[in-house]
């Protein structure tokens, strides 16, 4: 503690004149107990949420990128329909999604998830659309429980 004295003696004596300062050590070995049996620093811990780390289970870029004629033979797989009958239809859903998010719009598309735009910025002849997708837990495992499905499919089709 360091005494700030402010008129009167330099005994040491307790003055009603005198303040008294913490210093950074003394707050840092601060071990008083408070009403309840806690320090002032327990009782500052005990009031803070556990935080939990996130893990990424696969990094981005990691996977190669979904041309559209992969989605077309996806989609054929999973309906049990011809390509040449899904396309319009995958196509038409291309559009209508492209549309909703040049106009901002936030979308709710279970079990792909929630899907916000957060920034548009024009460049040269295009425009940069950032959005953040929101997906449940029950989500991501169907979409894997679909996905071995349809890898299954694919190799049962190609034997």
């Amino acid at each position: 503690m360091t005494k700030v004295t402010t008129g009167g003696t330099d005994s040491g004596e307790t003055n009603s004149d005198e303040i008294v300062k913490p210093t950074a050590k003394t707050r840092a070995d601060a071990t008083t107990l408070r009403p309840g049996g806690t320090t002032p620093r327990s009782r500052a811990a005990a009031a803070k949420p556990a935080l939990s780390v996130v893990v990424d289970n696969v990094p981005v870029g990691a996977t190669p990128e979904l041309k559209k004629s992969e989605l077309l033979d996806r989609v054929a797989v999973l309906s049990g329909l011809k390509r040449r009958d899904i396309k319009a239809t995958v196509e038409a859903t291309l559009n209508v999604l492209g549309e909703a998010i040049g106009e901002s719009r936030e979308m709710n598309l279970q079990p792909l998830g929630k899907i916000k735009v957060t920034r548009v910025k024009s460049a040269s002849g295009s425009r940069i659309v950032t959005a953040r997708f929101r997906q449940s837990q029950a989500s991501v495992d169907s979409l894997a429980a679909v996905t071995t499905e349809l890898k299954e499919q694919l190799a049962e089709d190609e034997d």
